[in-house]
């Protein structure tokens, strides 16, 4: 973007499919889940609990109208403030005070998905029915009435960057990341690995190799979902025969690595170590997200 001074770029979420018929449990909301050990230093429910603010720079050329933000507890409750949303840049702020009520806490612990920061794009009558600027139970609730329904018309188009969710009762400026650090923040939650020639194997048995990958991004949020981009036809080299591949397979995965099956169409000796050779570029997509 060349339009907002201090930023480069912003998500632009443009409708193509309308929809003027919601469903009473319909909500869409462009949303950031938080871990719970990350939130528990606002004290949301006790008698420790802090203000936030949640901020974001949003324009709507198209669409453009009265929206919903705040945040919601998984197991807990709900904040939820109007804002208007104009046709060119601005910086929304909603301001959230604190609660003591317990209900109002999440019931997450550690590493699971403790708080949503959000601003809604439609919601349906069973998920608008917040009162606006006050604290309330249930943790599906994302708007008001008043709540703009985005999806109405294909010609609708929402721009959003600089989300900020921060202690205290006032916006301060945007917190700009170096590319390093954050890049090294998202790997928690999502890395690729490309297992190109020169992969070593150990022979497990006589048709399947196996091999650890150390993920290079280090430990992820949890134990992580792993995906090949390749699944067969190439070869494997073990003690000095060259071996057909019928299939690959993730076996198994923890929060350091993953273990990578390889199935041979013809036998080997177990124990022998194994050279993949292929000749594209396979990859891992490895995914531990909220």
């Amino acid at each position: 973007i060349t339009d907002l001074v201090g930023f480069s770029t912003a998500m632009k979420i443009q409708v193509t499919t309308a929809d003027t018929s919601l469903g009473s449990t319909d909500a869409l909301a462009m949303l950031q889940r938080i871990e719970a050990q990350n939130v528990l230093r606002f004290g949301i429910g006790t008698a420790n609990s802090k203000t936030l603010t949640l901020s974001v720079y949003a324009k709507a050329p198209t669409g453009n109208g009265t929206y919903c933000m705040g945040i919601c507890m998984p197991g807990g409750g709900h904040y939820v403030k109007e804002v208007t949303v104009g046709t060119s840049w601005s910086r929304l702020e909603v301001n959230i005070p604190a609660t003591t009520t317990s209900s109002h806490a999440t019931s997450a612990t550690g590493t699971a998905n403790g708080l949503q920061a959000f601003i809604a794009l439609c919601t349906g009558s069973g998920r608008n029915t917040a009162t606006n600027g006050v604290w309330g139970d249930g943790a599906n609730i994302k708007g008001t009435t008043n709540q703009t329904n985005f999806y109405a018309s294909t010609s609708n188009n929402l721009w959003l960057t600089g989300w900020q969710l921060e202690a205290g009762d006032k916006m301060t400026p945007f917190e700009h990341r170096s590319f390093e650090d954050e890049f090294a923040r998202c790997q928690r939650y999502f890395q690729t690995f490309s297992y190109m020639n020169g992969y070593t194997h150990h022979m497990f048995n006589a048709t399947q190799a196996y091999g650890f990958v150390q993920l290079p991004g280090g430990p992820m949020r949890a134990t992580p979902s792993a995906s090949l981009s390749d699944t067969g036809s190439d070869t494997m080299h073990v003690a000095g025969s060259s071996k057909t591949i019928s299939g690959v397979a993730v076996a198994a995965s923890r929060p350091d690595g993953i273990l990578h099956r390889v199935d041979l169409s013809s036998s080997a000796t177990a124990g022998h170590a194994a050279h993949y050779d292929n000749n594209s570029t396979p990859y891992m997509l490895i995914s531990a997200e909220l």
